[in-house]
């Protein structure tokens, strides 16, 4: 299993690549959403049967540079 840092970076990716912003229901967990959060990579917009996630420029800084380094490798 993944650790919890490369969780994260395939999560801001994949948001990335969806665009820049996710719509998530609360029924799910969302503590993979919220670690992004914390770290300052997206920022959370509740209402009351979702919770829509955006991406912040630092989280498209990080989702971009993940990508480049994957292709490199």
């Amino acid at each position: 299993m993944p650790s919890p840092e490369e969780q994260d970076k395939q999560l801001v990716m994949d948001i990335y690549a969806l665009g820049g912003s996710i719509r998530v229901i609360v029924d799910v967990a969302l503590n993979p959403f919220k670690r992004l959060e914390d770290l300052g990579w997206a920022k959370g917009r509740s209402t009351k049967k979702a919770v829509h996630f955006t991406l912040t420029r630092a989280g498209v800084q990080a989702a971009k540079r993940l990508r480049e380094q994957r292709r490199v490798a």
